[in-house]
């Protein structure tokens, strides 16, 4: 066999490879873009269709709290919060509507990168934007690869089948390769996308949420949708220096009309043992019970 034959073998059994590869990366996204997964965009639920003239589209952006960990994509607090205003607005004699919702969080998503998540989906128009912090503590690892995905920055789409390796097959010898796949993708993001984060202290993490917070409000008027600001119930006493960073840098966006801010500090039922699933997360009937409180803020935008 000749040099240029071989060549020509390999490179037709690499593309075999990776054709195969990106079916099974689809195949994945399916059978876990409804459970706890995300669809091919890198965001949680089906892929939504193009925004219809009579439809009214809530987005939700956020880290754990946003995403739902622990939950399907249809028991979050998106999901709840959909129903909600479906139930309120779709009534006998009313205009012809159709209420839809988008899951933008992200795991592991720190405070400062709400913004850049809501630029990057603003294709999807959403009317209201709500944006759900997490309550301050340890950052858990990203666990969406379209946050630190070279891949997914380059061409949009989000590889997930090396996660879904690394969590069904534990153990295995192909772990060892989806690890790797991982690794090579989250050093090239850091190295042609973002540098580094080197703060990222409770300090750090407390001081840039007020200036987080109007960026990602900013982000939402910058595409004529209103903004809810949603703070979480207090966990601990310094949390309360949270709130106020939060509401000091909205204050100048307030005098729009378009932003609000809804701060459930002192509604600690929230997050009652009840409604948690691990003690930390929260069950299907906390996103509900959390969409409940969010919801007048967002239908006042939406009447």
């Amino acid at each position: 066999m000749t040099r240029l034959a071989a060549m020509v073998l390999v490179s037709q059994a690499l593309a075999v490879a990776v054709t195969l590869a990106v079916v099974a990366d689809m195949t994945a996204h399916r059978h876990t873009e409804l459970l706890g997964g995300v669809n091919i965009w890198g965001y949680r639920g089906p892929v939504m269709s193009r925004k219809a003239s009579n439809e009214l589209r809530i987005a939700t952006v956020g880290g754990d709290l946003a995403f739902g960990w622990g939950v399907a994509a249809g028991e979050t607090t998106t999901a709840a919060l959909r129903q909600t205003v479906s139930f309120t607005l779709d009534r006998p004699g009313a205009p012809n509507r159709r209420f839809t919702a988008v899951n933008l969080g992200a795991m592991g998503l720190a405070a400062d990168g709400y913004a850049a998540r809501l630029e990057r989906f603003g294709y999807l128009m959403p009317d209201v934007v709500c944006v759900l912090f997490d309550p301050p503590g340890p950052r858990r690892r990203p666990w969406m690869p379209s946050d630190d995905s070279a891949v997914a920055a380059a061409t949009g789409y989000v590889p997930l089948l090396p996660l879904v390796v690394e969590e069904k097959h534990r153990g295995r010898p192909v772990v060892a390769v989806a690890a790797a796949f991982t690794r090579v993708d989250r050093q090239l993001f850091r190295l042609l996308y973002r540098p580094r984060d080197e703060g990222d202290t409770p300090q750090d993490r407390v001081d840039a949420y007020g200036p987080a917070a109007a960026r990602a409000a900013s982000a939402a008027l910058d595409r004529h949708a209103a903004a809810v600001v949603v703070l979480p119930p207090y966990r601990h006493e310094t949390d309360a220096q949270f709130h106020r960073s939060v509401a000091d840098a909205l204050r100048p966006l307030f005098a729009s009309g378009r932003v609000a801010l809804v701060d459930l500090g002192a509604e600690s039922d929230l997050f009652d043992p009840s409604v948690l699933l691990d003690g930390v997360n929260l069950s299907a009937a906390g996103h509900s019970r959390l969409a409940e409180r969010i919801a007048p803020a967002v239908l006042k935008f939406l009447q």
